[in-house]
């Protein structure tokens, strides 16, 4: 009865949001470590899943990357959340990602695909794009598509301090739903700090704001136990939220958990592996 009860609400908020086109589109929370980072991960670069968080730090990428992403929202079947991607580097300054997401079931389904790229210039500031393509479909609704592009900027203060800012739907998309009313995409802008005082430590902090919505923020940090494992905790705001996790590095290879808890629909698991071809040292 607790499921039905939690997959009613949900649904309702859902369906409700996406008439108003306000929930698929926005700032992606994707990949492990991410998630048990409370999503603060607009300054982190030099990871395929951050440039779902900021395109700019795609530039941080020196060797070809793939990477899987799967979530359970609130232990939900129906919102199961799924990704893939694949990161290529040009040269040490320049990369591109291309990838896929899907959530959802027969009777509602969201996907987007996008292709993304990142530029190091000044050897600090590094530059980046992202253009979208997201489709929502829901039986007796129709479907409605929108192309929407994001922009992002990362700053490399010293080797322990750095930032990052980006911006989803910069172009300010609008879809059209079946009795022809036009909805704008929210845009939303993000804005983050990453401070790592020693090897074994990373502190993140972020601020996330939507148009007509509310700020959030976001927190999380990482503790490198050994040479392979990793700790991490986080946190949000706007819903509360808290999260936590673990990972491993081991030649080339990613593996990444979090677990996530909001008080109203509890909780969600969050799992991502990644390869990096031709490192064996990350």
């Amino acid at each position: 009865m607790h499921r039905f009860l939690r997959l009613f609400v949900l649904l309702g908020l859902v369906i409700s949001s996406q008439l108003q086109a306000q929930v698929i589109f926005g700032p992606p929370s994707i990949g492990g470590r991410a998630a048990a980072l409370g999503n603060a991960y607009t300054a982190v670069k030099g990871d395929i899943w951050s440039s779902f968080h900021n395109p700019a730090t795609l530039a941080g990428i020196s060797n070809i990357e793939v990477g899987t992403y799967v979530e359970q929202r609130f232990l939900l079947s129906e919102l199961t959340f799924g990704s893939a991607a694949i990161a290529y580097p040009f040269t040490d300054d320049q990369a591109a990602a291309l990838f896929v997401s899907s959530r959802g079931f027969s009777a509602y389904r969201e996907s987007v695909v996008g292709l993304a790229y990142g530029i190091t210039l000044l050897d600090k500031i590094s530059l980046g794009a992202r253009l979208n393509l997201a489709n929502l479909a829901i039986n007796n609704y129709g479907s409605v598509a929108s192309v929407y592009g994001d922009f992002g900027v990362h700053y490399q203060f010293n080797s322990q301090i750095g930032l990052g800012a980006s911006m989803s739907n910069i172009n300010q998309a609008q879809v059209t739903n079946n009795f022809g009313e036009a909805s704008t995409l929210p845009t939303i802008i993000s804005l983050g700090v990453s401070y790592q005082p020693t090897k074994q430590v990373l502190v993140l902090v972020d601020a996330v704001k939507q148009v007509d919505q509310v700020i959030s923020f976001r927190g999380g940090v990482e503790y490198q136990i050994n040479e392979i494992l990793y700790g991490r905790l986080g946190f949000g705001t706007e819903p509360l939220y808290l999260s936590g996790g673990a990972g491993v590095k081991w030649n080339g290879l990613k593996l990444d958990f979090a677990m996530s808890y909001t008080e109203l629909l509890q909780y969600t698991p969050h799992f991502s592996v990644a390869y990096t071809f031709g490192n064996k040292n990350n």
